[in-house]
């Protein structure tokens, strides 16, 4: 095999790995803004604290709807807006450092 047949046979294993590499974060990462979306994130995960009315959600006729469908918005932009300020709400979650009933 000659050096021109090697360096193709790079090219093509790097574009491939590479394409499988970004099918997978693509795929992954719709993934997980799905889960995002969904309430058990906002009830369990990103909103702990709200514990109290995540149960209450649970139970009543609004249970039928998305949080995000009302708290969020349509729309990337809406979506993009509410994952940049929930930043700040991640921090005071992580650090326990929010008001508490």
């Amino acid at each position: 095999m000659d050096e021109y047949q090697k360096r193709k046979r790079k090219v093509l294993f790097i574009s491939l790995a590479g394409a499988l590499t970004i099918a997978f974060a693509a795929i992954g990462g719709f993934e997980l803004l799905e889960f995002m979306d969904s309430p058990a994130f906002c009830g369990d995960m990103c909103h702990e604290a709200m514990s109290p009315q995540y149960t209450t959600y649970k139970a009543s006729p609004h249970s039928r709807v998305a949080c995000t469908e009302c708290h969020i918005g349509p729309g990337t932009e809406a979506l993009a807006i509410s994952k940049i300020r929930g930043i700040t709400e991640m921090l005071h979650s992580v650090t326990g450092n929010y008001e508490r009933p």
